[in-house]
C-alpha cells in the first residue's frame, strides 16, 4: 500500500508531527509514501481542496479515505495496514 502526504514545505507543526509518527514506525518517504507540497504545486494544492481539506497535511490513501490535520491514531492505524500488506 502507497499513499500521499500533503504539507506545506516549511512552518507547519501539524506537517512536522505527522512525519514524526510515520518516521516512527519505519514509514519512509519514498519507499511507502510520496509527498506533494501544497505551498509549492498548485496542482496539489487543488487536489486537496477538491477533497474538502482546508487544513494541512492531509493524508491521501484512495478515494474513501483521507484525512486533513495531525491525526496520530489514524497514522498509526494505517502503518499497522502496511506492515501487513493490506491494500
Amino acid at each position: 500500500m502507497r499513499f500521499t502526504l500533503f504539507k506545506k514545505s516549511q512552518g507547519c507543526q501539524p506537517c512536522v508531527a505527522t512525519q514524526r509518527v510515520l518516521d516512527r514506525h519505519g514509514l519512509r518517504e519514498g519507499q511507502h509514501y510520496d509527498v506533494r507540497y501544497l505551498d509549492l504545486d498548485a496542482e496539489a494544492l487543488r487536489f486537496a481542496k477538491g477533497l474538502g481539506h482546508n487544513a494541512a497535511p492531509v493524508v491521501y490513501v484512495n478515494e474513501d479515505r483521507h484525512w486533513s490535520g495531525f491525526w496520530p491514531g489514524r497514522v498509526d492505524e494505517l502503518a499497522q495496514e502496511v506492515d501487513r500488506g493490506d491494500g
